[in-house]
């Protein structure tokens, strides 16, 4: 996984990356169109970040959430903006999850799954943990949704970046299936990012996107000024969308 520490990402992530009380609400309701109908009483937020799903999921599913991550700065920002009874975090990553075996109904990766250095590792660790029955959903950019991705438009570097980074949406599900798990269920969703042009050219402008991190001062300062004009010239009041992928995965109980 890409290492936050060594960047001031985490400083303003959770600004830039906040989404609308809207938006968290339809999620759980993806979540919960997508997943078997059983109950899940303990939820682990692998990669959790700085927890901004955390807590909808204990509200959503009544469980109790354990948030794994390995940057200490996120996890400072999870702890001064996302707590509640039932939800903790703890040091750790996708490849060594400091839990016990089959402690999970449930393990939910937003946005992490391209930062997985060592896929069967990971893997191997997620079916550990999670108990026979579990699931395991991952919510996910790929490379089918980056045409809706607005603020690529004005980033010519970090637009090529991304095919690279990201993976397709068969590469995704080969990379569960070959390692223990059968598909469930897999669909696209259409979010609202921000409410309007103006919140959103606010919210990238903190630059806490990784991919905006890597491209000079001078392109992003650029690509900002051209975002701006764009969004100032939107209807006003109009939503900004983007596509995320979301695929619901169980165990394979040929290969478990």
């Amino acid at each position: 996984m890409a290492d936050y520490d060594k960047t001031d990402i985490p400083e303003h992530y959770t600004e830039a990356r906040k989404l609308p009380p809207e938006t968290i609400d339809m999620w759980m309701r993806a979540l919960t169109d997508s997943l078997p109908a059983v109950t899940f009483r303990t939820v682990v937020d692998l990669g959790c970040g700085n927890g901004r799903f955390a807590v909808p999921l204990a509200d959503w599913f009544k469980a109790e959430v354990v948030g794994v991550e390995p940057s200490d700065k996120m996890l400072a920002e999870a702890a001064a903006n996302f707590t509640a009874p039932g939800v903790r975090y703890l040091r750790g990553s996708a490849e060594a999850i400091p839990l016990p075996d089959d402690c999970a109904d449930l393990v939910f990766l937003s946005q992490v799954f391209h930062h997985i250095n060592d896929m069967p590792k990971a893997m191997a660790e997620i079916a550990r943990i999670l108990k026979p029955c579990g699931a395991l959903c991952i919510r996910n950019s790929t490379t089918e949704t980056l045409e809706t991705v607005l603020y690529l438009r004005f980033f010519p570097t970090a637009r090529q970046a991304n095919p690279a980074k990201l993976p397709t949406k068969q590469e995704l599900v080969d990379a569960v299936t070959g390692n223990g798990f059968r598909v469930h269920r897999s669909t696209t969703v259409t979010q609202v990012f921000a409410e309007d042009h103006l919140r959103y050219a606010d919210k990238v402008g903190l630059r806490s996107l990784s991919d905006l991190a890597a491209i000079s001062d001078q392109e992003f300062e650029a690509g900002m000024e051209l975002l701006r004009e764009y969004c100032l010239k939107a209807p006003a009041h109009e939503p900004v969308t983007d596509d995320i992928s979301l695929f619901v995965f169980t165990r394979d109980q040929a290969l478990a």
